[in-house]
């Protein structure tokens, strides 16, 4: 299984700050941004096997984690979750950014085909 990482902030396109002190709008934006990041690679919530919520106060951060659970709805099983106190995030602001581990999810063994041969022999 190869494992990558992806980092998602409340940043907008320009990585500007979003929603300066506002941990619940961090958070969501930080879970778009995530999307997004897996969007692009071809991936989706579904390749995702681990989840590390990052912020400078996890007590205020864990009440917010049904949000996370919010976004998976329907789409995929909610990873395992870290929440992780850090000393400060980058820029001033910011409470919460998320680190997610990503393991794609192999192909089929036995490639499928458009059509199949029957032998009536």
């Amino acid at each position: 299984m190869t494992l990558d990482f992806i980092d998602a902030a409340p940043v907008d396109d320009d990585g500007l700050l979003m929603h300066a002190e506002d941990p619940a709008a961090q958070l969501c934006l930080a879970l778009v941004r995530l999307d997004d990041a897996l969007r692009i690679r071809g991936l989706d919530l579904a390749d995702i096997v681990r989840l590390r919520v990052e912020s400078t106060d996890v007590l205020m951060v864990s009440g917010l984690l049904d949000l996370v659970g919010e976004r998976f709805a329907g789409r995929a099983p909610v990873p395992p979750l870290d929440l992780v106190e850090v000393e400060g995030l980058h820029p001033a602001g910011m409470l919460v950014a998320l680190a997610a581990d990503v393991a794609p999810r192999s192909a089929p063994d036995h490639p499928t085909h458009p059509f199949t041969t029957r032998n009536d022999a």
